[in-house]
């Protein structure tokens, strides 16, 4: 397992550096933002794991006066703050980070906050959490102003094939928390224009035979709020149309997203739309409006940003022929 992990690292080499642009509000457009966002995970014991890296594609920043970056960890459940640290960026930099390595400089309750059951079998098997560069410093550019960060994400598991890549998340102008909300998502100070809505996601699976390591996950990241002490939590509603296979039977089902999951299609997929392999389609999921101001109107007021990625693995009898991929979900 260790020479793998290593293997895993030097991974982390080989990005590279893009330039500025401006995004359209309303749009996960992949432009530099103040913070960037990394939904996380990371086996326990086994191999999988997390690779990232973010980069400074700002001229600022030197040995001797680096930019300084909050990291912070979030929980899966409730987006609570569980650890933080910093780390400094000279121009043009590169900083590499992994989920393995941030979980070992964690205390014991620290690392509990964030186990995970993946498989939902009812054992503890994995690390998940909300990752957040946030920088809060001055402006670092005369155009982008503080709009320069960057990064890329990997989710590998080398001994069993497998490595997928997203570009992380960029918050222009940060991640915000508005009244009577933890830390959110959002786009800027102004959540009515530049939350990242969705009225409905639309998920892709593809699972290729019974091997436990061949899923589709559905990784969602959303916004959280709180009203009064209690959570609000995103509901995603399939009862109008739900799950669908290539036969064009269509089966409902619904579940909610507080932070983050990694939700397996494999342990949800109705037998009745079939248990042959491989199993392949879609969904159609509409996100429910959430109350955070407690006006009792759950509108544009209380947009809450969701992102999702549909991650399929397909596990060969071989190595050589094991594959997985990750994409962003289509919305409406």
């Amino acid at each position: 397992m260790r020479k793998c992990y290593a293997v895993m690292l030097m991974v982390l080499s080989v990005f590279l550096i893009t330039g500025s642009a401006f995004a359209v509000v309303g749009i996960p457009d992949n432009v530099p933002g103040e913070d960037v966002v990394i939904p996380m995970i990371c086996s326990k014991d086994g191999d999988l794991n997390t690779l990232w890296a973010i980069a400074n594609t700002s001229n600022v920043g030197s040995e001797s006066s680096k930019v300084e970056v909050r990291v912070k960890v979030y929980d899966w459940k409730e987006s609570k703050h569980v650890f933080d640290t910093t780390v400094g960026f000279t121009k043009h930099d590169i900083e590499a980070w992994d989920c393995k390595d941030l979980i070992a400089k964690m205390s014991a309750n620290q690392k509990k906050d964030l186990e995970y059951d993946l498989d939902n079998d009812g054992v503890v098997d994995s690390y998940v959490g909300e990752v957040v560069y946030d920088y809060e410093g001055p402006s670092l550019d005369s155009t982008a102003g503080t709009n320069v960060f960057i990064g890329w994400v990997y989710y590998v598991n080398l001994c069993e094939g497998f490595a997928a890549g997203l570009n992380a998340y960029s918050a222009e102008n940060g991640v915000y928390a508005p009244p009577n909300s933890t830390e959110r998502l959002g786009l800027g100070e102004n959540e009515d224009e530049n939350d990242l809505t969705a009225s409905k996601l639309y998920p892709r699976f593809w699972i290729h035979n019974d091997k436990k390591e061949t899923d589709t996950y559905w990784v969602f990241l959303a916004d959280t709020c709180t009203l009064n002490g209690v959570q609000k939590v995103i509901t995603l509603d399939g009862s109008s149309i739900g799950i669908c296979n290539e036969d064009e039977v269509c089966v409902s089902m619904d579940f909610e997203i507080k932070n983050l999951i990694f939700k397996s299609v494999k342990d949800e997929y109705p037998t009745y739309l079939g248990t042959d392999y491989p199993r392949t389609g879609f969904a159609v999921l509409d996100v429910e409006d959430v109350d955070c101001d407690g006006n009792g109107d759950a509108g544009n007021n209380d947009a809450l940003t969701i992102l999702g990625w549909s991650w399929q693995k397909a596990r060969a009898s071989t190595v050589e022929g094991t594959w997985d991929v990750i994409h962003p979900m289509h919305r409406y």
